[in-house]
């Protein structure tokens, strides 16, 4: 009965560990992604300039975050964002 205590008290400490460091993820293979960018580096991940982010954000073509004063944007966005500029060339 001891083992079995001590045991499930290692694993919630460990769970806690994770939880207070911030890298507590549901999926194992998420657990390195970031979810949430910043303006410069939403910039950077489409390869477009900090001024373009914005102008997109305003346009309404871009989906943002905002947390205290801080504007970020998904990475599920950025993503949608991608697959939504996306043509095919026909004749």
């Amino acid at each position: 009965m001891g083992k079995k205590i001590t045991s499930s008290l290692s694993t919630n400490c460990a769970s806690l560990r994770g939880t207070m460091s911030g890298k507590v993820s549901h999926n194992p293979q998420d657990a390195d992604q970031k979810r949430l960018y910043s303006l410069r580096e939403a910039s950077s991940y489409l390869g477009v300039s900090y001024w373009s982010v914005r102008d997109l954000i305003h346009a309404g073509s871009l989906h943002y975050v905002k947390i205290g004063r801080r504007v970020l944007i998904d990475l599920k966005d950025l993503e949608r964002f991608v697959e939504s500029q996306k043509e095919c060339f026909t004749f």
